[in-house]
């Protein structure tokens, strides 16, 4: 299972205007894009479609294979886009929900933090009230 991650931090260009705390769907869509991109496997394909690639055209003419680097970048390059996109529909359902999870679970925390915060200073404000008073 991949590793959890904590959203990036919030800014206006992605935070829902209507509903403010909520992240678009383009933020949540570019998290899972990026997660998807950082597989091992695909990863591992796309470097060797890219290194076949070069090779492809900078050292074919030299060595002469050129029908074997273009089998391999060709073969690596489909691997690598049937990765991605198996991938991306497989988790996209599942990742969002996680990311909303994780983002109601901060929302939460920072609440509850805030909520002891001000109790903390009402309490520090009601206790030196009582001692001035005597």
């Amino acid at each position: 299972m991949k590793d959890k991650e904590k959203p990036e931090e919030q800014t206006s260009q992605n935070i829902h205007p209507a509903q403010p705390g909520i992240p678009t769907d383009s933020f949540i869509r570019w998290q899972i894009v990026r997660d998807t991109i950082q597989h091992p496997i695909n990863l591992t394909a796309l470097v060797v479609c890219v290194i076949s690639t070069l090779f492809l055209l900078l050292l074919s003419p030299v060595f002469g294979v050129k029908w074997e680097a273009f089998a391999v970048s060709l073969i690596s390059g489909i691997i690598a886009a049937g990765s991605y996109l198996y991938r991306y529909y497989k988790e996209y359902p599942i990742r969002s929900r996680e990311i909303m999870e994780n983002l109601k679970q901060e929302m939460k925390q920072s609440n509850e933090s805030e909520l002891k915060r001000l109790y903390e200073n009402l309490r520090a404000g009601f206790f030196s009230l009582a001692s001035a008073k005597g």
